[in-house]
């Protein structure tokens, strides 16, 4: 980096992040050359490893190709995240992970099944790209850059903006008719808003968050979508006073260090701290401990967080086992593909093309 200029930095700048689609970057690129002459023969759309091959073939001061991607993220990366044993697979997992980190995440969509036809129909007029997903018929992967807010006719179908990693968390929910559940964390309520219509509009949905100006924005949601089936609660104290017996389910998708959203926000990993981890990590594990209280006997209890730090994720949720013994974690499907789980979920960006995510669910005995 000391030996390039402005220009140089630029085009290496998209070097590494994907492709050459505009002008200014071939100028660039054209730039760049003068350093790193045999540019021309790496695809702009290959993984980092290729890409790293380049420039250690060139003057970079770099002695390896790991230790050239390590480069993309803090110091304490690598051994705060979810790797597991040093070994031949773990580096493959962590090239894998920097490499879909260095590229742009898809618009994913909730849509409505009633009449999907419909809603293709008006994207293909809009010459607006997707992809259905192959398993979660409701996803819609957009690969066109586009604002769908734009397009007037598609106010007329219901779609919601939801990544497919969140969709998975609402389909492990799966709240059944005549139900009563708690979204522990609702935010603007995109799960809120999903539990409520998986149940077909008939589960009773309670949303709850510190945040009382996000909760406004749930009851606005659900008109378009017809749905009378959610509440907001803005005191806790309130749902003990309101449900006395506790809920068949409760989903805690807990505030977090945000790992799994780093294609959004590129910036993020920079801002990020391994003090911000720890202090997440206990917020994490006192919600844990406050929301549980909630769930009644056979109920459930849902956990969730859009990141993949060892702390956040199954050491927060073995330490909660193991001081509330009435809690066991129970099997599911991993919605995405189908395949058995222990009762933990982990979803890597680069395998499902998604924001990475980390789904517990377990249910209370006694």
């Amino acid at each position: 980096m000391e030996e390039l200029n402005q220009e140089q930095v630029f085009a290496l700048a998209l070097l590494l992040d994907g492709k050459n689609e505009y002008e200014i970057c071939r100028y660039w690129g054209d730039k760049l050359r003068v350093v790193l002459p045999n540019l021309d023969s790496i695809d702009f759309d290959k993984g980092l490893n290729d890409k790293s091959k380049i420039l250690l073939s060139s003057k970079a001061k770099i002695n390896s190709n790991k230790e050239f991607i390590e480069y993309l993220f803090p110091s304490w990366f690598s051994e705060k995240v979810l790797f597991p044993v040093k070994d031949e697979s773990t580096d493959k997992l962590f090239f894998d992970f920097a490499s879909i980190v260095q590229t742009r995440s898809p618009l994913w969509i909730r849509s409505s099944l009633k009449n999907p036809e419909k809603f293709s129909s008006i994207l293909e007029k809009a010459n607006v790209n997707f992809i259905e997903h192959p398993v979660v018929k409701s996803a819609w992967s957009i690969t066109t850059s586009v604002n769908l807010n734009l397009i007037k006719e598609t106010k007329s179908v219901p779609y919601e903006t939801q990544d497919l990693s969140s969709q998975a968390v609402g389909l492990i929910c799966s709240p059944k008719p005549n139900e009563t559940w708690l979204d522990a964390c609702a935010g603007s309520g995109g799960k809120t808003l999903h539990l409520a219509h998986w149940s077909r509009g008939k589960a009773k949905i309670i949303a709850y968050d510190v945040r009382k100006n996000m909760l406004k924005k749930i009851l606005n949601r659900s008109k378009k979508w017809r749905l009378k089936n959610i509440s907001i609660i803005e005191n806790q104290r309130k749902i003990f006073k309101k449900f006395p017996k506790g809920f068949n389910g409760v989903l805690l998708d807990a505030p977090c260090s945000g790992i799994g959203t780093w294609r959004r926000n590129p910036d993020a990993r920079w801002r990020l701290t391994e003090l911000d981890i720890a202090d997440y990590a206990e917020m994490q594990y006192e919600l844990l401990v406050n929301m549980s209280l909630f769930v009644r006997v056979g109920g459930v209890l849902i956990y969730s967080v859009c990141t993949l730090t060892k702390a956040e994720t199954h050491d927060c949720i073995q330490r909660f086992l193991k001081s509330f013994e009435a809690f066991k974690l129970i099997p599911f499907s991993n919605p995405i593909n189908g395949e058995k789980t222990d009762g933990i979920l982990e979803i890597w960006p680069q395998y499902y093309n998604c924001d990475g995510m980390f789904v517990v669910k377990m249910k209370r005995s006694k």
